[in-house]
């Protein structure tokens, strides 16, 4: 994933990329069970359907 050109298409900078990465990210794409990604599951549907749109 491309942080900087996910932040230019919506305009926005993210301060901790790392919140943006793992709303992004699906769990099972690194197989960890130990992150809680249900936390960021609202910013990155959010994020999906304002780039789609």
């Amino acid at each position: 994933m491309n942080d900087a050109l996910v932040e230019t298409i919506i305009n926005y900078t993210f301060k901790n990329k790392e919140l943006l990465r793992r709303a992004l990210t699906h769990p099972s794409f690194f197989n960890q069970t130990q992150q809680n990604y249900q936390k960021l599951e609202y910013l990155g549907d959010s994020i999906l359907d304002f780039v789609v749109a």
